[in-house]
């Protein structure tokens, strides 16, 4: 439930609304029948990639629990970071929770969470001597730098309700994505003719661009059992907005935009 698609999580969630209780099982001992557990796992790693070692790691933490209020829960997080053939730095880093309970014979609820992080970056110092400006010594130099940022999360909560033959579920859910990606160069140039007299120049360019998603949804439905058949009737509401704002020397355009579906 990290970041599966869509007809994943709507079968994991209709699933989870009939038995909250399967949001965790034991990962060390295999049950016939439904126990109360509590279980905490780590893992930890080094990655050597092009001359850097970085520690990456994951931990979770989930249980079980049946009396006196039936609810089972799963906890993770994990980072992951590496610097690539290019030089960039790259880090994961993510974090989910769970939880279902029956609150009664009839009423169970589910709530889940996500987010991530994700970060790159990369630097790159240049400098060039030479002395072919008419004889004059001089070095050019260049500092460059770029970043991305996307930082996301999503959280979902579900009811359900038993009435006989019937059940009624109700809920809502808020998804946002964040990115944000920088560019910054630094040109410099120094000449020396020599003696006292030094003349420099700088040059400072940067760009910016950053772009947010969010939507929003909430969902009623009702299941009537007349086994072998079963019907559904339902309402779902979902609104979605983007935007985006991009900066170039102090110059900012922003854009934004609005959809909603029933």
């Amino acid at each position: 439930m990290e970041a599966p698609d869509e007809t994943n999580v709507s079968s994991a969630l209709q699933g989870l609304a009939i038995d909250p209780l399967a949001i965790a099982a034991s990962q060390r001992h295999p049950r016939l029948f439904r126990e109360a557990f509590f279980e905490v796992s780590a893992s930890a790693a080094g990655v050597d990639a092009n001359g850097e070692l970085r520690g990456n790691g994951t931990v979770g933490v989930s249980g079980l629990s049946l009396a006196p209020l039936p609810f089972a829960f799963t906890i993770g997080a994990s980072q992951l970071s590496l610097r690539n053939s290019l030089g960039e730095l790259q880090q994961l880093r993510t974090v989910n929770a769970a939880v279902g309970a029956e609150l009664s014979t009839s009423t169970s609820l589910v709530a889940q969470f996500a987010g991530s992080h994700l970060s790159d970056r990369w630097h790159q110092s240049l400098s060039e001597e030479g002395n072919d400006f008419f004889g004059i010594p001089f070095v050019l130099t260049t500092e460059r730098q770029r970043r991305l940022k996307n930082l996301g999360g999503s959280a979902v909560v579900l009811l359900s309700q038993d009435a006989g033959i019937m059940r009624f579920t109700a809920g809502g859910g808020y998804a946002s994505s964040h990115v944000e990606s920088s560019a910054e160069d630094n040109l410099g140039l120094l000449f020396d003719p020599g003696g006292d007299f030094e003349f420099s120049a700088e040059r400072d360019l940067e760009a910016r661009r950053s772009g947010r998603a969010r939507t929003r949804f909430f969902t009623a439905v009702t299941s009537i059992d007349l086994s072998p058949t079963m019907f559904w009737l339902g309402y779902e509401h979902v609104s979605h907005s983007v935007s985006t704002k991009r900066t170039l020397d102090d110059v900012t355009e922003e854009i934004t935009s609005h959809a909603a579906m029933r």
